[in-house]
């Protein structure tokens, strides 16, 4: 049987998930996987995660975040059964599209993943234990056109381990609240070196510098529009901030680039409107370029609601 996480599970799904990557990841020292269980205890009751029960026995979990398949589980004794192909089935059956990276080094992970229909669509390095991973990706027959490679997740885009990310900036480019501070702040102060030397932005359009200290290669800048009644052109700046952050990515040989919600913050843009905007657009690109990809990075649940309802909205006719 496979069911939804209870908060009464928390603690036999952290010895499983810790007796498996020891076992799995024998090229990464143990005091990492040992140092980082108090964070999967936290994160466990904020994910989506599904069980495979036996007999009133755990035998494997499944996380996910949106789109993205987070781990996959199994205890030891229940390797054999069939486990890990049911939770990936079931998935499978509620998304039209899934990814997840797995080290290069675990090639039988790699190997299920293949055999489920997995292919590899990218490579790098883990910047927290130096190793080598694919990013993977399984398309269902539901996907659309030209959503594949689109991700839309909850978390923090100043961990993630793409080759650009988009920094939500104002126009004098150094630095302020909310995603743009965030991102400054873990980028170190080399960034804002870098971004005095660049004299600002305008409005909807982009400039790139280095990423520093975070994980990905480049940070790409783009003021978003001030929402000031819907008459002043902010649709298409919006536009403009997000499909040209997409051609300076391809141009700078950016493969994976991760997106904020530009303007829904305290420049106030409608977040339904702004995660339509976004949709059509970067869908619209990704369809141009298939070997590129995008992750949408919300802040909280509400926005990661919106743009899943615009997702699955896109390519539909219009509301009248």
């Amino acid at each position: 049987m496979i069911r939804k996480m209870k908060e009464a599970d928390g603690a036999e799904l952290c010895a499983i998930w810790l007796s498996a990557n020891l076992e799995a990841h024998s090229f990464i020292p143990a005091e990492y996987w040992l140092g980082s269980l108090e964070a999967v205890r936290r994160a466990l009751p904020q994910a989506e995660v599904f069980i495979y029960e036996n007999s009133g026995h755990i035998e494997g979990f499944i996380g996910m975040n949106g789109s993205c398949i987070e781990g996959l589980f199994v205890r030891s004794g229940a390797r054999s059964r069939g486990v890990g192909a049911a939770l990936l089935e079931h998935v499978r059956q509620r998304k039209p599209y899934l990814t997840l990276y797995v080290y290069q080094k675990n090639r039988r992970a790699v190997r299920f993943y293949e055999r489920s229909g997995f292919e590899k669509r990218s490579f790098g390095k883990e910047e927290a234990t130096g190793e080598e991973e694919y990013r993977m990706e399984w398309r269902g027959p539901a996907c659309k056109e030209g959503i594949m490679g689109y991700t839309i997740i909850s978390g923090d885009i100043t961990t993630q381990h793409a080759d650009a990310i988009v920094n939500a900036a104002n126009t004098s480019l150094l630095g302020g609240g909310g995603v743009d501070g965030a991102i400054h702040r873990a980028a170190g102060p080399e960034l804002l070196r870098e971004c005095r030397t660049l004299h600002g932005c305008r409005t909807g359009e982009v400039k790139i510098t280095k990423g520093y200290r975070l994980p990905a290669r480049y940070v790409i800048h783009t003021p978003g529009p001030v929402w000031r009644g819907g008459n002043a052109g902010e649709d298409e700046l919006l536009a403009g901030s997000y499909r040209s952050s997409l051609r300076l990515a391809a141009e700078n040989g950016a493969k994976t680039v991760a997106f904020p919600s530009i303007s829904t913050g305290v420049y106030r843009f409608p977040l339904e409107r702004a995660a339509r905007i976004a949709t059509e657009t970067v869908c619209g690109f990704l369809r141009e370029h298939p070997d590129m990809s995008v992750t949408m990075v919300c802040f909280d649940e509400r926005t990661k609601a919106a743009y899943e309802k615009a997702l699955a909205e896109y390519g539909s006719p219009p509301k009248k």
